[in-house]
């Protein structure tokens, strides 16, 4: 166990830098981009008159864009400030999926021949093996079978209280970070109907200073309203859905270690009558 959650949090830290990085890198981008468009303190930038000719090629000739339409870069910037704390929400929901995936993963074994196993090895009177081969095996009914091995001496009562103690660290080791899963299904969607307001807020203000309602002065502020909810939801469903198939999961190593530990503890019963 304590293997897997080195394991664990070494993938957590590994994939939080992973998501991060490229995020860095694109702010980065931007602020120099952005420094070295801006002219320095003092210094004009006189504008060259076209050569005579060259006016009407530069009148058929487009502007290029600056930044692509529709670019990853684009749509944050227009959704304003709530896009960082969306952007926070899903490298750090990005992170804990994938170390759980990687945790569970790791955990997984054949339970029913594993079970078997160490039953045939308690009636054989070979408890000490049984324990080494817990010991040996990774996983969440390994470590509960082990507690169960070592207390079998005091008796069944005292194997049934180790297997409950035991049963309780490892679900706990389970559902580790799915309350952060959790929150951020709730999070993103609030944080995207911030975004809505806060964008519906800059259109009126728009129109306020304007003095009427015309689209341009209000595309703005409803580009950033719709852009938000849109990031909000779009973290918030896969989210969701990874956080109700952990659960599934972890349903399922409960039933494992329950039906295993009852048949390794009616095992140990009657090595004992």
């Amino acid at each position: 166990m304590a293997k897997a959650k080195r394991l664990s949090l070494f993938a957590l830290l590994t994939i939080t830098l992973f998501v991060l990085a490229p995020a860095t890198i694109v702010f980065a981008q931007e602020a120099a981009e952005e420094v070295g468009e801006a002219p320095a303190e003092g210094e004009e930038t006189p504008e060259e008159a076209p050569a005579e000719g060259e006016e009407e090629e530069l009148a058929a000739t487009p502007p290029e864009e600056e930044e692509e339409a529709g670019s990853v870069q684009d749509y944050f910037a227009k959704g304003g400030v709530v896009m960082y704390p969306l952007l926070l929400t899903s490298v750090l929901a990005g992170a804990y999926i994938i170390e759980r995936l990687f945790t569970y993963q790791f955990a997984k074994i054949d339970a029913r021949r594993f079970t078997d196993r160490i039953v045939e090895l308690v009636k054989a009177g070979k408890r000490g093996e049984a324990i080494e081969e817990c010991k040996k095996t990774r996983g969440p009914i390994a470590a509960v079978f082990k507690a169960v091995l070592q207390r079998a001496d005091r008796g069944v009562a005292a194997a049934e209280k180790a297997a409950a103690n035991s049963g309780a660290v490892e679900l706990a080791f389970l559902e580790r970070g799915l309350i952060v899963l959790a929150s951020v299904s709730t999070i993103a969607p609030i944080l995207g109907f911030l975004g809505t307001v806060t964008g519906m807020i800059r259109a009126f203000e728009g129109i306020a200073r304007a003095g009427e309602v015309k689209p341009t002065v209000v595309a703005s502020g409803i580009s950033e309203a719709l852009i938000t909810t849109a990031t909000g939801l779009a973290i918030s469903f896969p989210v969701l859905i990874m956080y109700n198939y952990f659960t599934n999961r972890i349903d399922r190593f409960v039933l494992e270690m329950e039906e295993g530990t009852t048949e390794l503890i009616d095992a140990i019963e009657d090595t004992q009558a």
